[in-house]
């Protein structure tokens, strides 16, 4: 794996684990919309990477990832937006996740998503994932 490929499979592998652990630390509003940051001070998985204080750690704040990708560290930048959505969407998607953690769906995807990452087949641009559908077309 190359540099990026390794710190992308620690962010989602720390990522799975965060949430894994405390699926009600998932940052959702009243309804079920992830935020960057709520009001009770959770973060949602690219939240959770931004310094504290950063302008998009506000509970207000709701654009979308490529609306404001140009406005992240360069370090978060480095990791591509594609993959950072496809993070997002991890986070976000409520069958992937229940009270216990990650559902047997979630548990799939995350294997997918970690083999593309180690084999170096993570290429949504080009349409070569094997990431369910939902998932890689957010990426685009």
């Amino acid at each position: 794996m190359n540099e990026t490929d390794q710190r992308r499979m620690a962010v989602l592998k720390e990522t799975a684990a965060f949430y894994g652990a405390n699926p009600e630390a998932r940052a959702l509003n009243e309804d079920e919309q992830c935020r960057y940051l709520t009001d009770k001070g959770l973060k949602c998985a690219v939240g959770r990477l931004l310094p504290d204080g950063h302008a998009l750690l506000t509970p207000e704040r709701d654009e979308d990832l490529e609306s404001i990708f140009r406005q992240l560290p360069d370090s978060l930048q480095e990791l591509g937006c594609p993959f950072l959505r496809c993070l997002q969407y991890f986070h976000d998607t409520p069958k992937y996740w229940d009270e216990n953690g990650l559902t047997e769906e979630g548990e799939e995807v995350l294997c997918i998503f970690k083999e593309e990452i180690a084999e170096g087949t993570f290429d949504i641009d080009n349409g070569s994932s094997d990431l369910p559908e939902a998932l890689s077309v957010l990426a685009y």
